[in-house]
This record gives structure tokens, sequence and C-alpha cells, in this order.
């Protein structure tokens, strides 16, 4: 048997195409949370003012709206030729690095 509903209810825009006649609006569903998830939903549904159901129902219409992320290409690293660092720079010691620098360029 179809539901009738009227023109001003927020449901008619998941009619068919816009006419009256609705065959199911919603889909009764189960699901599992842990504890610690649960109670923290039953307080953002609080504190937003809706019931659980319909928390739960409005964050996964907006993930569902999100697009994908774009898949990231793999990353390579291009380098130059050149032997390596000069003997004796210890490139997890960046400040004797820097020393080392500034002691040839400007001296000691």
């Amino acid at each position: 048997m179809a539901l009738r509903k009227p023109r001003t209810d927020p449901a008619y825009r998941l009619c068919d195409e816009g006419r009256l006649t609705c065959y199911a609006l919603h889909m009764r569903t189960t699901i599992s949370l842990d504890d610690r998830l649960a109670e923290a939903v039953r307080k953002r549904a609080a504190e937003k003012g809706a019931s659980v159901s319909a928390f739960i129902a409005k964050i996964l219409d907006d993930a569902m709206k999100r697009p994908e992320p774009p898949e990231m290409r793999p990353f390579r690293l291009v380098t130059v030729g050149g032997g390596g660092p000069r003997e004796g720079v210890d490139l997890d010691r960046l400040r004797q690095l820097e020393v080392a620098e500034d002691e040839a360029a400007w001296g000691k």
C-alpha cells in the first residue's frame, strides 16, 4: 500500500520524482557501536536536539555527499649524482655541518 505525503512534508522530496506516491521513505537498520562511541553519539545528538537515529542519518548523509579524495600518485625522489656527502660529514648532526660550512667560508 502506498503512503500519501503532503507536499509540505520534508520527506516529499524523497518521493518518486515529486509524485505523492511514496513506497518507502525509511529503512530500518541495526548497527553495533562500542560503548564509548555510542555514548558520544547520544551526547552529540542531545546537544543538537536530535534523536540518535536522525543524528546518525545526518552524519552519514553528509559523509556520503563528500567526494572521495583523489588517489595519490606514488612519491618518487629524484636525486642528482655526486657521490654522497663529503668525507667526515655526519648528516645526522646538521649543526656540525653548518659550523663546518661557516668555518670554511669565513675562517675560524
